[in-house]
Parts: structure tokens; sequence; C-alpha cells
């Protein structure tokens, strides 16, 4: 009996080494790629030197970023993790930025920037990201305090405004001089390049009266075409249909005729 019990421990010691040893072996999970969900600006000039803020996902850890074609000077200036505004998902909205300056030479081969970013050369390489390049069409910033008809930045045709939700209830109101018979289309472009913004867009006429309203046209983002009734100012504002806002809410704002 004693024999018996003796090797009934034996085998549970041998066991418990087995396992031991066996989770010694386990390897450390590996570290998973950084992911760009958006950039702020969602739209860049063509030509110069400007700064570029990228959201995503352990962005933190990047240490590489190239940009192609490889004419583009890149330099990283700044990496961390930064909140997640109004409690959204981080997995789309992003918990960690890169600060980026680029110096983009005077002729580029297409109208996409593509950005990519790696923990170390070569390791963990990001999808590429592509970011829209201005061609001619006047590119404008859009400047607080405008939440107003009397505070309504002015808009020529064509025009692509680079705009921002700043926060909850945040109304970003533009003004177009507008002639009878114009047939104008605004859209917005926001959603569909990974913000966390859903827009929605109302145009109106200089009395206050709303001529169109929209909201989920392409996707989240909102699209309207108004032919314009009469001489006189036209008002077009951005919002979010949730009330939201914040550093995670950018947006461009296209002008166009049609």
């Amino acid at each position: 009996m004693r024999v018996v019990a003796y090797l009934g421990c034996l085998v549970c010691f041998l066991a418990w080494i087995g396992s031991s040893i066996g989770q010694e072996k386990k390897e450390e999970p590996k570290p998973e790629s950084p992911v760009v969900l958006m950039s702020i600006p969602l739209e860049m000039p063509d030509k110069g030197t400007h700064n570029l803020t990228l959201r995503g996902l352990r962005l933190e850890m990047v240490e590489v970023v190239k940009c192609l074609p490889e004419t583009v000077q890149v330099k990283l200036t700044k990496k961390e993790k930064t909140s997640v505004p109004n409690q959204q998902d981080a997995k789309k909205v992003g918990d960690t930025l890169v600060q980026i300056e680029l110096t983009l030479p005077e002729k580029l081969p297409d109208n996409v920037l593509h950005v990519e970013l790696t923990l170390k050369a070569g390791e963990l390489e990001s999808q590429s990201y592509h970011i829209p390049l201005s061609r001619g069409i006047p590119l404008l910033q859009e400047k607080e305090n405008n939440g107003g008809f009397k505070q309504a930045q002015l808009l020529t045709c064509p025009q692509t405004v680079l705009g921002m939700v700043q926060a909850g209830q945040d109304v970003d109101v533009f003004r177009y001089e507008g002639k009878p018979g114009e047939k104008l289309r605004w859209e917005i472009s926001a959603a569909r390049q990974g913000s966390g913004l859903d827009a929605v867009l109302n145009v109106y006429a200089s009395a206050g009266q709303v001529l169109a309203v929209s909201d989920d046209q392409e996707g989240l983002d909102p699209a309207v075409e108004v032919t314009l009734p009469t001489d006189g100012d036209y008002f077009i504002s951005v919002m979010d249909a949730h009330d939201r806002g914040g550093p995670a809410h950018p947006y461009r704002l296209l002008l166009r005729k049609q």
C-alpha cells in the first residue's frame, strides 16, 4: 500500500513539474500592429509644410513614419495616449495619436498621400492610410466662433472647408452669396474617413427658412443639392446628430456647382 501511495504522489509531482515547464515555455503575446483610424485634418494642401495628426490604436508605440511618394519629407514630432470623447468606442475613434510634420514637394504624381507607421523599422507595419490632397480647389480652415448667422464664415465656390465640431451641441455656420438659378451641392465627408462625427447638414435662405436638410446620404455623411431661388445670402450649418463633439470629430465640407 505504501508503494502504491508513493507512486501516486510521484505521478502527481511529475505532472505538476510538466505543467510548470509547459507554462514557462508559453510565449509572451506578440504586440499588435498600429492602426490609423482618422487624420486631422481630413484633407491636406498639395504642397508646402504642414502638421498632421493621426488618431488610432497603439500609435503611442510607433517609431517610424514614412510616406509615399518618398519625396515627401516626414518628421515625427509627438506620440501619446489620448482621451476617448463622449464615452465613444476607442476602437472606432482611437485612444492614441501621433503628430507629424510633412513637407510636400512642388509636384506629386496623384491626389492622395499614403502614410505608413511601424513600431520598429520593418516590423508590425500599419496598413497604408490615404489622405486626400487638394488640387486647385481652395481650402478654408473653419474658425470659431461661427455658431450663428451673424458669425457665419463666408464661402466661395468651389470650396473645401476643413472643420471640427469642437464640443457637444457645437454648430458651425457658413454663408454663401448666391445668385438665382445657381445649382449647388454641399457635401460632408467625415464618417467615411473615420471621423466620429455623425453630421447633419442644413441649408437656409436669408430669412431663416429651411431649404434643405440632410442626415445620412453617403453612409452617415450628409449631402444636399439645391437650386437657389433668389439673390441673397444662404447659410449652411453643420452639427452632430447626437449633439456630440470633440477632437475626434473632424469633417470636410465640400461646395461645388452642379
